[in-house]
Parts: C-alpha cells; structure tokens; sequence
C-alpha cells in the first residue's frame, strides 16, 4: 500500500502546472545551481516547501516550485517519492486528515 502511495503521489507531482513549469524550464535552458551540485535527477526539495527540477547537476525549473501555492495551505516537501519525483509536494488533508489546521 505505501509503496502505490508514493507512485501515485509522484505521478500526481507532475499535472498540468508542473509540465508547464518543466517545459518553460527546458526553454530557457540548464542553470548552473549550487542546489543541484549534489542532487540526483528529478525534483529536489530546497525547503520545507519547495522545489526545483535539477538535471545533469543543473536547474532545470525557471524558478522554485511552491508546495503551498501548488497543494494546498500547508502543504510540504517530501522527500519519499519515486523516480524522477523522488521529492514532491505532499496533500495536507492526507498527511493531517484535515484535522484542525
């Protein structure tokens, strides 16, 4: 059950918005970033909620990737995704089952 979790969350990580970040992303090109020196390919988590995409040691994304504007008010950055979403912005309402917050 954990594991099709994580899938499904990583699959979601990438809906319209996302796509249309990483295409914008491939536009303009590779940047070197000294958040991605150390990264592996996909999303990286550059705070407790956000992100960037790094490819090759390099950013990918135009810019950092809101967890909140993206998942909801309060929505945080994981790091236990798959693949190439191995970091992704989590669901509140399934972290916390929307319980007083």
């Amino acid at each position: 059950e954990g594991l099709a979790r994580r899938a499904a969350a990583g699959a979601a990580a990438l809906d319209e918005a996302g796509r249309s970040a990483l295409m914008d992303g491939v536009l303009a090109g590779k940047e070197a970033d000294s958040r991605c020196l150390h990264a592996s390919e996909g999303q990286t988590c550059v705070s407790t909620n956000q992100w960037i995409y790094c490819s090759n040691h390099k950013r990918l994304s135009a810019s950092t990737t809101d967890c909140e504007s993206r998942g909801g008010h309060m929505s945080l950055c994981r790091h236990d995704g798959v693949g190439l979403s191995h970091d992704y912005c989590d669901d509140p309402f399934c972290r916390n089952g929307g319980a007083r917050h």
